[in-house]
């Protein structure tokens, strides 16, 4: 196992954040720092952070969307929440540099549009849909195309400790699936 650095980019300021690799899957070991976990398999990209990610402020509307999907065989309602009020996040971009190096770099987004993914009323992932923001003249305006991701329970705990950039929900946890037999 070595250690490797993490550069870390806000603004004008900078911080590295050591980390150890082995397997194609990145751990900070700096104590100080929200654990980070990167990983890149297929098309997707997985970071986990310990303490979980924040969920957006919305909630599912009268007359919302509702349906019924399916992955790896197990059945799940997808629900289009409604945003209750201009949200923005600070949206980390991992980049991979060398098997030496990841950097991170920060983007205000404003969140577009939320789902939840559940089983039984218990949610185990958000979709999230955002687009970075510019500052002109005093207003707020889109500035590029949408991201889109999902914020994930690996474990049952309720923290959305994993986002995946995907084109679609990567997979179901194995806490739902045991949870439905």
């Amino acid at each position: 196992m070595e250690t490797i650095k993490i550069i870390t980019k806000v603004a004008f300021l900078t911080a590295l954040i050591f980390v150890t690799y082995s397997n194609s899957q990145f751990q900070t070991i700096n104590s100080d720092q929200n654990s980070i976990e990167v990983k890149v398999q297929s098309a997707a990209k997985y970071v986990s952070k310990k303490d979980g990610w924040t969920i957006p402020n919305a909630t599912f509307p009268n007359n919302g969307n509702i349906t019924h999907e399916s992955l790896d065989g197990t059945i799940f309602i997808r629900k289009t929440l409604a945003l209750n009020n201009l949200q923005l996040i600070d949206f980390e971009h991992y980049f991979i540099v060398s098997p030496e190096n990841i950097e991170i770099t920060h983007e205000s987004c404003e969140i577009r549009n939320v789902a939840t993914f559940e089983i039984d009323s218990k949610i185990f992932a958000y979709f999230v849909g955002c687009s970075p923001t510019e500052i002109s003249n005093g207003s707020l305006s889109s500035a590029g195309a949408i991201y889109s991701f999902y914020l994930i329970d690996s474990d049952g705990d309720g923290k959305f400790d994993q986002r995946v950039i995907s084109r679609k929900l990567p997979y179901i946890p194995d806490w739902v699936k045991s949870h439905r037999n």
